[in-house]
């Protein structure tokens, strides 16, 4: 069999059998959890250094949806015990800067914490004067709770007290999201990112919009203005992959299933979409040692059967 790829990454197939034995496969994955306790700690600084204080930082371990919340001290330093170990979800927030999400591995029994250090960038387009951020914390409290209707009033006196505040639309957006209000998400989403058209979470954002409309084509087109380098977060990555690879436009998804599985190496998911798009790239000994990663957290379900079968395709390609 014989598979050409274009310039785009789409994939045009002379004999489709095997393209179309690959597709049916796409089944959900499975993964590891870890016992064991495990300990972390860090520093997070603004983008010149400085300590923050008061960060709050919420630690998550996907598969066991274990949830631990803490700030950090005067000296921008936190610290915490955790279990179970293995990969853990980490956001960052503060007033003020733009939220961060990294993924770290945590081992157990550690002769020191893991240390990691963050920095966070000032949110653009906002006025930070101490009245505003006594405003804003209270919406973002609020908005977390739930209560968008009375957090979409503060952030919009905000924004009508202080027109330059255009990042203020930012929140607005998220507002309207979470009521499935997409129309007016995306206009608020629209509004930031024309003044900052580099401003990740508001570009990922507006894709989400237009995937709940199923604008598929509007979405990619936010997904590939994305940095790819300034995103730490393997799901997303790998979420993004999947909207890639479902338009088979392979080339794109192999750079966010690369990156989603260098940051967390025990993400089967990630290796079997990984095996997959390479298989269909013709990339046959990058596609066999992502299934063989694969295999090693997952060999007894009806996917891992799927695995060794394209493994014993991929002995007849060389």
């Amino acid at each position: 069999m014989r598979l050409k790829v274009t310039r785009r990454g789409f994939l045009s197939v002379r004999t489709g059998v095997v393209f179309l034995f690959i597709l049916v496969w796409l089944l959900p994955g499975y993964a590891l959890v870890q016992s064991g306790t495990g300990f972390i700690a860090g520093l997070v600084t603004d983008e010149h250094g400085q300590p923050l204080a008061e960060v709050k930082i919420r630690l998550y371990h996907l598969e066991s949806k274990t949830e631990i919340k803490i700030r950090t001290n005067n000296k921008g330093e936190w610290s915490a015990e955790i279990t179970p170990r293995g990969t853990w979800y980490l956001d960052f927030e503060k007033t003020g800067y733009e939220p961060r999400r990294v993924c770290v591995q945590v081992a157990g029994k550690q002769a020191r914490p893991s240390w990691l250090e963050t920095r966070l960038k000032n949110l653009e387009g906002l006025v930070m004067t101490e009245e505003i951020i006594q405003a804003l914390e209270k919406a973002n409290t609020l908005f977390s709770q739930g209560s968008l209707e009375e957090a979409f009033l503060i952030y919009q006196n905000i924004l009508t007290e202080s027109p330059d505040s255009y990042a203020i639309n930012y929140y607005l957006g998220n507002c309207y999201l979470e009521k499935e209000n997409y129309d007016q998400a995306i206009d608020c989403y629209q509004k930031v990112i024309d003044k900052n058209p580099q401003f990740g979470p508001g570009l990922i954002s507006l894709g989400n919009c237009y995937l709940k409309k199923k604008e598929i084509e509007k979405a990619i087109a936010c997904y590939q203005r994305l940095d790819i380098n300034r995103i730490e977060d393997p799901q997303l990555l790998y979420q993004i992959g999947i909207v890639f690879f479902n338009r088979w436009l392979f080339s794109p998804a192999l750079k966010y299933f690369q990156k989603a599985v260098s940051l967390q190496p025990d993400f089967p998911d990630g290796y079997y979409q990984l095996g997959l798009t390479c298989l269909l790239l013709g990339r046959y000994s990058q596609a066999r040692l992502a299934f063989q990663n694969y295999l090693k957290y997952d060999s007894e379900t009806d996917r891992s059967i799927q695995v060794k079968n394209f493994l014993e395709f991929l002995k007849t390609r060389t």
